[in-house]
């Protein structure tokens, strides 16, 4: 299985979004490429989990600790990893407007999945949060491509990966997903390395391309912070990114 070689990019400002018909040549092209990449990635114990993830089967262990960063409004990673792993889920969601739904599945799972009302980013405190009302997911960060001016602003608690850990009461996290609008960046070049040895494997959203300033160059400083501690990596799409420690290899 090959895995994405490390490269340089040039830093580029936010662009709007290509025409259709391009989007649609190049969503047809990330078809292709993943399902040519489905055999070998079932060789290397890699499984994939709606709506665009992948788990590594061989590091997961019996009945993990999922911790779900944005799980939006139908919290579907969790629920798949619920129902085919029987995990434990703690699911950060800051958007008011997807917690009577996420308030719904978490009576409805006899203690699997609970719910946190707040933010992740690189530092503890308080943000002011964006909510686009015509789009699924808003965003700490105003210069997000979902923010407009009619966006609903209010503050929210925001936690670090420190944070997060206290919260869950955690010795070790088995999988951390990771889709927070942009704030993905901050929070794990900040997190501290010690805390990131105790997580079996990461699950990245980059959003390079719907942030202002944010580049592929950004998600490559990710990518080498990662690997410095033995995370091997894999994507199709250059945006969704798993990145897995086998336990034997540590």
């Amino acid at each position: 299985m090959a895995y994405d070689e490390k490269r340089e990019m040039p830093r580029v400002a936010y662009k709007a979004p290509p025409p259709l018909t391009s989007r649609l040549i190049s969503a047809l092209g990330r078809s292709c490429r993943s399902l040519w990449a489905i055999p070998g990635e079932r060789r290397a114990g890699l499984v994939r989990i709606r709506p665009c993830y992948h788990v590594d089967s061989l590091s997961l262990g019996e009945r993990p600790m999922v911790v779900d960063l944005g799980p939006g409004c139908d919290a579907n990673f969790s629920k798949e990893m619920m129902e085919r792993f029987g995990a434990q889920c703690f699911a950060f969601e800051p958007t008011k407007k997807h917690h009577p739904a996420l308030r719904a599945l978490e009576q409805a799972s006899a203690g699997k999945f609970r719910l946190v009302r707040k933010a992740a980013a690189g530092e503890c405190g308080r943000r002011t949060f964006y909510e686009e009302r015509r789009q699924e997911s808003g965003s700490l960060i105003e210069a997000h491509s979902n923010v407009g001016s009619g966006a609903l602003k209010y503050e929210v608690d925001v936690l670090d990966l420190k944070g997060i850990f206290e919260i869950c009461e955690a010795r070790e996290i088995n999988v951390l997903k990771i889709d927070i609008e942009g704030a993905e960046y901050d929070f794990l070049l900040k997190a501290p390395s010690e805390l990131l040895w105790r997580i079996r494997q990461i699950l990245v959203e980059f959003h390079h391309h719907c942030v202002a300033d944010v580049s592929e160059a950004d998600n490559e400083r990710v990518i080498e912070h990662l690997a410095q501690l033995n995370f091997l990596h894999h994507s199709i799409d250059g945006v969704n990114y798993i990145f897995f420690r086998r336990l034997w290899a540590c």
